[in-house]
């Protein structure tokens, strides 16, 4: 250690194991305005436990951390961290390993108060684990930015309220998270999250994935108060379910700009209250949602939506290069209250299935202006469920096209465009073969203002 001058470094290497037990320490620190040293690890098995500590901060620059090692175990309130107040926070990185598990409240720490934070990075061939209320985190608790967070691994499992997270609480922006893995676990309100306050939020970025598996209140989020939520992206050549109240967000807040959510996958499920959502709460604008899977399956009470508030302008939905497309007492939605809703565009080769309540919607709930709704497909059912574009007040309705080969709908199913005094929105149906209707509706309307036209092309009946 030093007050203010040079820490000096510390170098181990051991063949077997580095065991750190019952609150002990090795740490290259400068408690004044020095400079922290750096701290080396290279062994086969790394055990820090019972409240250990491995650290290197300073006032002004933190040291950096290196571990190779086949297994690292950090458990029971032990702590990793490169800390510094208004400095530049050193890095820590993890190579080379075979395994990861950090459990039982246990902390790895790369932050700032008014500096720059540093990147924290963990390569793993086989698993990580974070576990049991543990952290990961590269943040700013001032004015800071936050760092980079990486993990590249063959599993990632993350549960019981353990998260990993870039955060910035200022003005300062949050960094980007990469995590390239074949599968994906987050479990009992697991949280990977970038936050920041009035800055540029970090991206989230998985990719390489196989499967990505969200249940019981987990969160994959971006958000910001007053400045710019980050992007989410997800690549996984498998599977991605969302279930059990899990959700994915980018989300503004306060006045900000919510970011965007793409996902890219063969099966998506989400289930169970669970939520994929772009918003913005205040005056800003909502991202959009891109999605491109074979097929896609929400059900019990499942939502997609990308919303704003007040005058901002929300995001599109887009469902493309789908196969099926099944919603079972669930709702995708894009709105408004006085600004401009988005769009949905939704285009499946095969199918489209509405049952049992569920609900695609543009709506503008104020003054504001609804979107419009596009649906391409070849067998398009709607079973006690509705299509609609609507609006309030003096707003406008958008326009509903549908393109299907065969059209039905029944048992109390409804398209409509409405809107209360505003412009009514049109309704154009193109059916290459049939469009069926039993005990239901379809309807352009308006109380006061100027009703929208409906437009039905069948070539060959209409029921």
């Amino acid at each position: 250690s030093s007050l203010d001058g040079e820490a000096g470094d510390i170098i181990i290497k051991a063949k077997d194991f580095v065991n750190i037990l019952d609150g002990s320490k090795i740490t290259s620190e400068a408690r004044g305005t020095g400079k922290a040293g750096f701290i080396d690890i290279n062994t086969k098995n790394l055990n820090i436990a019972d409240a250990s500590v491995i650290s290197v901060n300073s006032q002004q620059q933190a040291g950096d951390l290196l571990v190779t090692a086949d297994n690292v175990t950090i458990n029971n309130l032990s702590k990793v961290t490169a800390e510094t107040v208004s400095g530049v926070s050193g890095h820590i990185q993890f190579k080379n390993l075979q395994t990861f598990q950090l459990s039982r409240e246990s902390l790895i720490s790369a932050t700032t108060v008014d500096g720059e934070a540093g990147d924290i990075t963990i390569n793993a061939t086989d698993e990580v684990k974070i576990q049991q209320d543990s952290k990961i985190i590269s943040g700013a608790t001032g004015k800071g930015e936050a760092g980079f967070l990486e993990i590249i691994t063959n599993n990632l499992d993350i549960s019981d309220n353990s998260d990993a997270t870039v955060n910035s609480t200022e003005a300062g922006d949050a960094g980007l998270i990469s995590i390239k893995a074949s599968n994906v676990n987050l479990t009992n309100k697991a949280k990977i999250s970038a936050n920041t306050a009035s800055g540029d939020g970090g991206d989230i970025e998985l990719d390489n994935l196989k499967t990505l598996f969200l249940s019981q209140e987990s969160f994959i989020n971006a958000t910001t108060t007053d400045g710019t939520a980050g992007n989410i992206k997800i690549n996984a050549t498998d599977l991605v379910t969302v279930e059990k109240n899990s959700k994915l967000a980018s989300e503004a807040v306060g006045d900000g700009i919510a970011g965007n959510i793409d996902i890219v996958t063969n099966q998506l499920n989400i289930t169970d209250n669970s939520q994929a959502n772009v918003s913005s709460q205040g005056n800003g604008s909502a991202g959009s949602i891109v999605v491109k899977a074979n097929n896609f399956f929400m059900s019990n009470t499942a939502e997609i939506a990308a919303k704003t508030k007040e005058s901002g302008t929300d995001g599109h939905i887009s469902l493309d290069i789908l196969n099926n497309l099944e919603l079972s007492n669930s709702l995708i939605s894009v709105s408004t209250i006085n600004g401009e809703a988005g769009d949905i565009d939704i285009k499946a080769i095969d199918s489209i299935k509405l049952l049992e309540n569920s609900m695609i919607a543009s709506e503008a709930k104020g003054n504001g202006v609804a979107g419009e709704l596009r649906i391409t497909t070849n067998q398009f059912t709607m079973n006690n469920s509705q299509a609609n574009v609507s609006s309030k007040n003096s707003g406008s309705a958008g326009d509903i096209l549908i393109n299907a080969n065969d059209l039905s709908i029944f048992q109390d199913a409804k398209i409509s465009a409405s809107t209360e005094s505003g412009d009514g929105g049109n309704i154009t149906l193109n059916m290459m073969n049939n469009l069926s209707v039993n005990s239901s509706k379809i309807s352009a309307s308006t109380i006061d203002g100027i009703g929208g036209d409906l437009i039905i092309n069948a070539t060959e009946s209409i029921n």
